[in-house]
């Protein structure tokens, strides 16, 4: 059923919903695509200074752009409009994502990633906020869903992919990038630009009224979610080698697998998605603490994908939840500031993590980063425990405002 936004003469339906969705997952190939080729990776560099450092940061430098540059991004939308600053964007997320095949420097193929972050905080702030503009209500909720679904299929299919390039060499994931070629076609094609981007001008720029605590609020707790995702991708291929898994492409299929919980958890949440945010995210922490421990302790492969599955499933709904959970708070003319702030929460916390991990591998554990899962653990347990006392001393409150349309 398609959903006509105020003020939008044009109604967005299927093809737009798709065209946005597709291209929303491509800001998670940066983070993904390479994790099976990470071993490879440290092992080519490893007489740089610091390589256990540099090296994960490779994919999390894109990441940090997003972080440190989406508000300012979603300032330029207001002014410009989406898909003017979109479709420029997909060639340059292209040109950049692909150049380290030809590098062999670790610290010039880190700021080519930098060019890669400038597009992909385009790409992210822009395709969320599209799905904002597009649809409301029980239909934003849907397509946040197939959102984070879709993108989990494309990172199940880039880590597969991934990890069979990799028996060629840690360069090859790297054509992966590509991706984003097919991309600009479906939003040349199947998209428009909403009309009220030109007709509100004004008020779009101002920032009066802009709901700046409850946004932060969320950004900052976005990031914590964030950081628990990220480690999971990022420690995932490092811990089945200390389990005994050395394989690049048994590694990506392993992953690939694990992400499959992911994929039905997201696209439950449309289900889920009217009861209050405080119980869903309680629902969720508790999956991804018991999940996070059980993968500590994981004596072998198949002990960890079970554990793993239990995280994810958990994982899986919690970025819908926390993005409708923001849109609440955005009418038009503040979306997408808004979501330009709630990224930066997102990849700020993404972008920390590889130094936390590394942080707690080496100094808390010993070099041994399974173990790292145990911290992350607890502490998403305690997240659980916070969102379950605030529901129930809220929770009916909550699930009223959750039944009330968004704007």
């Amino acid at each position: 059923m398609a959903s006509v936004v105020a003020g939008t003469p044009r109604q967005a339906g299927m093809r737009e919903g798709i065209a946005v969705t597709v291209c929303c997952a491509l800001p998670l190939i940066a983070s993904v695509a390479l994790t099976p080729v990470l071993p490879k990776m440290m092992e080519h560099f490893k007489d740089v200074p610091n390589y256990r450092y540099w090296v994960p940061f490779i994919t999390l430098v894109p990441a940090l752009c997003v972080g440190l540059l989406s508000w300012f991004v979603g300032m330029l939308a207001d002014i410009f409009g989406r898909r003017t600053l979109l479709l420029p964007a997909l060639i340059v997320y292209a040109i950049f994502g692909i150049a380290p095949m030809f590098l062999d420097n670790l610290f010039v193929i880190l700021a080519t990633r930098v060019g890669l972050g400038l597009a992909e905080t385009v790409i992210m702030v822009v395709c969320t906020t599209l799905i904002g503009d597009y649809f409301k209500g029980k239909d934003r909720a849907k397509w946040l869903s197939n959102w984070t679904a879709g993108a989990s299929i494309s990172v199940l299919g880039c880590v597969v992919v991934g990890g069979y390039l990799g028996n060629y060499g840690w360069r090859a994931p790297f054509v992966l990038y590509l991706l984003s070629l097919v991309c600009f076609v479906g939003i040349w094609f199947f998209t428009f630009e909403p009309q009220a981007d030109v007709e509100e001008q004004t008020q779009k720029v101002s920032w009066s009224g802009f709901p700046f605590a409850a946004i932060i609020g969320i950004a900052a707790f976005t990031g914590f979610y964030a950081m628990l995702t990220t480690i999971i991708t990022l420690a995932g291929s490092i811990s089945l080698t200390e389990i005994g898994v050395h394989n690049p492409g048994t590694i990506g299929l392993i992953t690939a697998f694990i992400t499959v919980a992911a994929i039905i958890s997201a696209l439950l949440y449309r289900s889920f998605s009217q009861l209050a945010v405080s119980g869903l995210l309680a629902m969720q922490y508790f999956l991804m603490g018991c999940g996070f421990i059980l993968m500590s302790y994981s004596p072998n492969a198949g002990a960890y994908i079970a554990a793993a599955w239990l995280t994810r499933t958990g994982s899986g709904m919690t970025l819908p939840t926390l993005t409708n959970w923001a849109m609440r708070y955005l009418p038009y003319h503040h979306r997408s500031r808004g979501m330009g702030i709630y990224h930066s929460g997102f990849n700020i916390g993404q972008a920390c993590t590889p130094f936390l991990m590394t942080y707690l591998q080496i100094h808390w554990f010993g070099g041994r980063m399974i173990s790292v899962f145990q911290v992350v653990g607890v502490a998403a347990l305690l997240i659980c425990i916070s969102a379950l006392a605030y529901y129930v001393t809220h929770g009916r409150q909550q699930a009223l405002l959750a039944a009330a349309p968004a704007e």
